[in-house]
């Protein structure tokens, strides 16, 4: 059995270094940059040298204060990398840095995570890696500011789906009524996050729809994007964000999926459920993971229409088991 390295004792290494490098998972989501973000902005408080690597950050997120400490250009060597909200290190893009590390922290909630890191604290109970962070900072009587806070809300509200999954606990709206102390533009925030949505990314959500089905019986709901539709709308793969969400809406869903073609040969499955459903099982099925009621995975040189196939199997197998 894994067991956590303590709060005092990561932060003790995060004060031992001064070059650091914060990574998050490929295809970041909120939590993921809002944490990195939220590290980031401390560390440089603290006088590190600080960088922080997300390919492709989607527009949304430059809200943030700290976008500033982002690169795509890595030296070779940092003491210490620090990766947050991944869940496996195949998800980690840094390999090179994280391997020449003197010495390396994972900081994540997913059930599945193999703490691949010389000191790992993982969570699956926590909402958000941003409720971690929280919780370190507060171990180490860190003083926020307004503009850690606001990283930390994002990372909580995203995950959160705005406090509406079943991840939210009590300990969550604690956290989130404790960062308005901090003057955060929370009304600025949620609205840029969850009801702004660019021309292009109303047009992808518009043929995604168009594109959806449902099957055993409207429990399940299926989109699918090939890379040729979204080339066709100049969109990027980051735009494509928000649709699983949107199809997940359709009432009467039990488990809905989205899959698309990021890059030619790779085919990105995004898997969500209510409650008793496990995606995470299904995720596992074809290579991926995730947590229980969000999931997903890239299968790669297989057929869209062959994964699609299989997945839809799958959900049908996990419903029919679970109420029968």
């Amino acid at each position: 059995m894994n067991i956590n390295n303590d709060f005092k004792e990561i932060f003790s290494v995060i004060n031992k270094y001064d070059n650091i490098l914060i990574a998050g998972h490929k295809n970041p989501d909120g939590d993921c940059i809002g944490s990195c973000v939220s590290l980031g902005l401390l560390l440089t408080k603290m006088g590190k040298q600080v960088s922080i690597f997300i390919k492709d950050m989607p527009h949304e997120f430059k809200i943030l204060k700290g976008t500033y400490l982002y690169t795509n250009k890595l030296e070779e060597n940092y003491d210490l990398v620090v990766t947050l909200d991944c869940a496996d290190d195949g998800r980690v893009e840094i390999k090179e840095q994280f391997k020449n590390a003197k010495e390396t922290i994972n900081i994540d909630h997913h059930k599945d995570n193999p703490m691949f890191a010389t000191y790992n604290y993982v969570d699956e109970n926590s909402s958000s890696v941003a409720e971690i962070m929280y919780d370190l900072y507060k171990a180490n009587d860190v003083t926020l500011d307004k503009d850690i806070a606001e990283a930390i809300y994002v990372g909580i509200i995203s995950d959160t789906a705005l406090f509406q999954n079943l991840n939210t606990t009590e300990k969550t709206m604690n956290i989130a009524a404790s960062l308005m102390k901090y003057n955060i533009n929370f009304n600025k925030i949620i609205g840029n996050l969850f009801f702004s949505k660019t021309f292009t990314e109303m047009k992808l959500i518009g043929k995604a729809m168009d594109n959806a089905k449902v099957y055993h019986n409207g429990d399940i709901i299926v989109s699918t994007l090939t890379k040729e539709e979204i080339a066709s709308l100049n969109a990027k793969s980051n735009e494509t964000s928000s649709i699983i969400s949107m199809i997940r809406q359709v009432e009467g869903t039990k488990i809905a999926c989205f899959i698309y073609e990021p890059i030619p040969h790779n085919v990105k499955v995004s898997l969500r459920c209510d409650v008793p459903y496990d995606v995470c099982e299904i995720a596992q099925s074809i290579g991926g993971g995730g947590h229980i009621l969000a999931a997903g995975a890239i299968v790669k040189n297989k057929p869209m229409e062959e994964v699609k196939k299989e997945v839809i199997d799958l959900m049908i197998e996990q419903i029919e088991r679970y109420e029968n």
